[in-house]
């Protein structure tokens, strides 16, 4: 058997690849990922009554701009807002989060809750 190297980029290499891929669409957006950032922003302080973080509305905008995106960050940091604020703009769409522990299934589904959000948990138990 063979072992087969691949190159892989740092951290900071695919952020700068990410921001690179948000801002091409961006462009495409005719200068309204402005005006989308701040109606993510206030519907975050109405809903959870939180300020969302930068990169919270940059990874929504880019999930809403069908982009791919993957969150690094620490216990307690609202990971699973940056996937939920796209639903706070378009209403009529569904998301689906699939969440290996029923323990966090049911604490996004009470969190969704809590946001206005239509949400249901689905697993062996169910």
């Amino acid at each position: 058997m063979s072992t087969v190297f691949t190159q892989t980029q740092s951290h900071a290499e695919e952020k700068n690849v990410s921001y690179q891929n948000l801002e091409r669409a961006r462009c495409r957006m005719d200068g309204q990922s402005d005006t989308l950032q701040q109606a993510l922003q206030q519907q975050c302080r109405e809903r959870c009554h939180y300020e969302a973080r930068e990169w919270q509305l940059d990874a929504a905008e880019a999930f809403l701009s069908s982009l791919d995106c993957t969150i690094l960050a620490g216990t307690g940091f609202e990971k699973s807002l940056p996937f939920t604020m796209p639903l706070f703009v378009k209403t009529d769409d569904v998301l689906i989060v699939l969440a290996p522990p029923n323990s966090l299934e049911g604490d996004q589904m009470r969190r969704s809750e809590k946001m206005g959000l239509s949400a249901i948990a689905v697993n062996h138990e169910t």
